[in-house]
């Protein structure tokens, strides 16, 4: 386990308020969502001490991955990003929204050309945070055959299912069976709000700078508290 030094935490503190005035700015004017991605969120992550690598990243010259943080070249980290108030973002209590579809289906094109190196999955509306463990997307969705059968059939060019809509819909069509079937099916999330960074204790912020630090999200190192 690598300590959290003091001063990381307090560097952390700035950039986060930082981060919170400059997607307040950017809403404000009315930015588009990946105008914020570029004017805000990227610049938060790319700030010390996070310090990542990430850009938004195409998948086979289509639009893509809103952001990913790289590991080398490799995509490690992906972040699916909404607009605050969007009927497409994850809430606590339903996680059957498009935002959770799109990370899923990108999580799969990146498996599909042979990224293993993959480590997380972020979700966020810019305030609220959810962070899934990319172990739980392998298993969950992309050793699913069911959903790989048509995940394949948008890749086949003798297919006429060439549409994402049509994968999102199978993957909505999962969620769902999931959350009906007699064994419950869990996937494991951390979640967190940071629209008013002043107001977080410090024991908090301490959790979330923990938490987005190269040590957890890139798995860095093997944490030894939760």
């Amino acid at each position: 386990q690598k300590s959290i030094v003091s001063s990381e935490v307090e560097d952390f503190k700035v950039a986060i308020v930082k981060y919170a005035q400059d997607v307040q700015q950017q809403r404000a004017s009315k930015q588009s969502e990946p105008n914020i991605v570029a004017g805000a969120l990227m610049p938060f992550l790319q700030a010390n001490p996070l310090a990542y690598n990430c850009r938004p990243h195409s998948q086979q010259g289509q639009s893509g991955i809103d952001l990913a943080i790289l590991s080398g070249t490799d995509v490690a980290v992906i972040i699916e990003a909404k607009a605050v108030g969007s009927k497409d973002m994850i809430t606590i209590h339903d996680l059957n929204r498009k935002a959770f579809h799109e990370a899923i289906f990108y999580f799969m094109q990146e498996r599909e050309r042979g990224n293993d190196k993959l480590t997380h999955i972020v979700i966020t509306d810019f305030y609220d945070w959810f962070v899934f463990d990319a172990k739980d997307f392998d298993h969950l969705f992309w050793r699913n055959d069911q959903l790989k059968k048509s995940f394949h059939a948008y890749h086949n060019p003798n297919l006429l299912t060439k549409s994402t809509a049509d994968v999102y819909a199978a993957i909505a069509a999962h969620l769902s069976k999931m959350q009906t079937t007699d064994t419950e099916v869990i996937i494991n999330c951390a979640q967190f709000n940071v629209s008013t960074p002043n107001n977080i204790k410090d024991k908090e912020l301490t959790a979330i700078y923990k938490l987005l630090s190269p040590n957890h999200l890139l798995k860095a190192f093997n944490p030894n508290d939760a």
